[in-house]
């Protein structure tokens, strides 16, 4: 196996580019999910979390989570809308190919279960504002793919020789179908200069991934020799690799910091996708006797075009050098082997990748939930002062004067008493004429209440989400066709951020489009996508 430490450099330099948004994202996952007190804070020179701040002053973090119901109101809207892509003729005797390749995307999505995926990927868009699908085509290892047969893994599935997508032929193995793959934005690594909204000046892009060895061999190996080649590169033995171990809980989160070369997980083998633009040298060639203009590489030079005219005395083929970018893919191990590398074996001559960010102003990508995180601290420092008013005011609190206190009575057993029900005290009023008496003290209005209700009223403002979008009314008296109205306006806040994640469904299904038709299961007709959506249901009707 080759050495290319320039493509393991590239790709380490976009990996490192992104470890400010891995961080960005794992705090707005925090706020999302209820833990909104663990920002570290420097106390006397010393860095502690909110929380354990607060509890080492008495008192207890106290929380409630708005962030969460925003995020799923507005999974809600676009549940409700049902958006899903359909086909359209560029010309108008394609109107049959149009309805076959949409119904084609349909059952597409169905095998790849695309709805729950586009839900969960939203709420992943909502949370960190990047979103990424992988789109290949071979066999999904899995009982509920409509009988698909069990082939190559996910991380060898974009290149021909690592897996079965690159090499099979259109037309060919029908059981086989396009796939989606969701892909951690841990994982995922993009060219940090990108600018252009759609990701079209992106020039490098790529994942990581951590896989068992026997399915390392079982992707790279072609023989015996292979096999002790990546045992050699990995430290591994065949026969004695224990697999993946569990270092955390299921269903709680995990620590992705281990770095681009490194596996989170010991007993996994780390490998490195890189999709890069590379500049080649080709010939754009003419053949007048039969016609035909082609594009062959400068290698092929001497034999395809210097050979054929030296054996011909006239219509001798016309060449003109050029250099043109392709996609070159590369899955290389940590120590920089090459374990393989090829141009893109699809159709549309790009990676496998779907890619969104947003906004992408300058580079710059802000979430949904980032926008609300001050006022969701402010409402939790509000909440939290509240209650460390109430419970430091006075509440029963019993004021008996010494000499009311009988001889030979326990003060505890006269405020027993005095607590009792039906019960008798017998006391000795004191010289003054003080008797015992009782003090419960309101807490002292400073305002609080008032705030509260102002930061709420910011969480509607500033994230969209308002009451009519909540199914709240206003008042008892509104009538169905108003409240429907204003559930209609209240979606006009949303409308950039979900017509965003639209044109990543519409790139995705374009995508599907493109290998459907690769692979001989649509013919190739020129065709465009669009996201249309199912009609709701009339609030009003509903009501």
């Amino acid at each position: 196996m080759v050495l290319n430490y320039e493509a393991l450099r590239q790709a380490q330099a976009c990996y490192a580019a992104l470890e400010r948004f891995r961080r960005d994202r794992e705090r707005n996952k925090r706020y999302n999910y209820g833990d909104q007190w663990s920002d570290i804070i420097q106390v006397d020179g010393r860095s502690v979390t909110e929380e354990e701040y607060i509890k080492e002053q008495g008192s207890v973090p106290l929380k409630n989570n708005l962030i969460r119901r925003l995020v799923r109101n507005v999974i809600g809207v676009f549940s409700s809308q049902g958006a899903h892509p359909v086909c359209e003729a560029v010309n108008a005797p394609d109107s049959a190919a149009a309805e076959s390749a949409t119904l084609a995307l349909e059952r597409n999505a169905q095998l790849n279960r695309l709805e729950a995926l586009y839900v969960r990927t939203l709420e992943e868009f909502l949370i960190g504002g990047l979103i990424v699908h992988k789109k290949w085509y071979g066999h999904r290892q899995c009982a509920q793919c409509g009988g698909a047969a069990p082939g190559a893994m996910q991380c060898g599935s974009a290149a021909p020789g690592a897996m079965q997508c690159g090499s099979a032929a259109p037309g060919a193995m029908h059981s086989s179908l396009p796939c989606t793959d969701y892909v951690h934005p841990h994982n995922f690594f993009i060219d940090a200069n990108m600018r252009d909204f759609r990701a079209w000046d992106c020039r490098c892009i790529g994942e990581v991934h951590d896989v068992d060895f026997p399915t390392l061999c079982a992707q790279f190996a072609h023989s015996a020799a292979d096999c002790q080649q990546l045992a050699a590169i990995y430290g591994r033995t065949l026969g004695s690799d224990t697999g993946p171990d569990a270092f955390e809980d299921f269903g709680y989160g995990s620590d992705f910091s281990s770095g681009l070369l490194t596996p989170r997980n010991p007993g996994m083998c780390r490998v490195i996708e890189l999709w890069r633009k590379e500049y080649m040298q080709l010939y754009r060639c003419h053949d007048p006797l039969t016609g035909r203009v082609f594009r062959i590489r400068a290698a092929d030079y001497p034999k395809m075009v210097e050979a054929v005219n030296a054996q011909r005395s006239h219509s001798l083929i016309s060449a003109q050098w050029l250099m043109q970018e392709r996609w070159r893919y590369y899955f290389l191990a940590p120590t920089g082997h090459v374990l393989a590398q090829g141009e893109s074996p699809y159709a549309h001559g790009a990676h496998p990748y779907v890619v969104k960010a947003y906004p992408l102003i300058d580079g710059e990508i802000h979430a949904f939930v980032g926008d609300v995180i001050d006022q969701q601290r402010y409402t939790n420092r509000l909440i939290t002062m509240y209650d460390w008013i109430v419970r430091s005011s006075a509440k029963g609190v019993l004021l008996v004067p010494e000499d009311c206190v009988p001889r030979g009575v326990n003060p505890r057993d006269f405020a027993d008493a005095w607590s009792r029900f039906n019960g008798v005290l017998v006391y000795k009023p004191s010289a003054r004429g003080d008797a015992p008496r009782q003090v419960s003290g309101n807490a002292a209005n400073v305002g609080i209440t008032e705030l509260l209700n102002l930061q709420l009223k910011f969480f509607e403002e500033i994230s969209g989400v308002n009451g009519a979008l909540e199914g709240r009314l206003a008042n008892s008296a509104m009538s169905a066709e108003l409240f429907d109205q204003q559930t209609q306006n209240a979606t006009m806040a949303l409308l950039d951020l979900l017509n965003t994640f639209y044109e990543f469904m519409r790139d995705a299904a374009q995508k599907d489009l493109s290998l459907l038709q690769q692979y001989g299961h649509l013919p190739t007709t020129p065709l465009s996508i669009k996201i249309e959506k199912r009609k709701r249901e009339n609030v009003s009707t509903m009501l």
